[in-house]
């Protein structure tokens, strides 16, 4: 049985339901898609373990149902040709996003290229 599914530079949807009991971990490794205003809506009840790295060229990234979620791991970057706003807002946005719909588990951990984001939003308050 499947228990870890690695998703690596795979772009072209817009939404992700894995829904299998025996996944447990997933790995989001990259995202990178001539369209920009790409937006993912992840679905994944199940999972115990997200780790999403890399390059992300998403405007964003939805949580929908992460419910049983224990441990997340943020360590991505987001490229600097976003057209819509400026990269820096793009950025706390996308973490902002992230950090609101993990709060329920109990190991988040914020890698180097997240950490200097998590800053900038500490310092605006949040």
């Amino acid at each position: 049985m499947l228990e870890t599914l690695e998703l690596k530079y795979c772009y072209g949807y817009t939404r992700l339901n894995i829904t299998s009991k025996s996944v447990k971990n997933l790995v989001f490794a990259g995202y990178v898609h001539a369209c920009y205003y790409d937006i993912i809506e992840f679905n994944a009840p199940n999972i115990l373990t997200l780790i999403v790295q890399d390059v992300l060229a998403l405007r964003n990234f939805l949580l929908l149902n992460v419910s049983s979620l224990v441990e997340a791991h943020l360590d991505y970057k987001i490229p600097s040709w976003d057209y819509v706003t400026t990269l820096e807002e793009g950025e706390e946005e996308m973490l902002k996003g992230f950090i609101l719909n993990l709060r329920h588990v109990k190991h988040l951990k914020v890698g180097i290229s997240c950490s200097k984001v998590l800053d900038r939003l500490k310092a605006k308050g949040f």
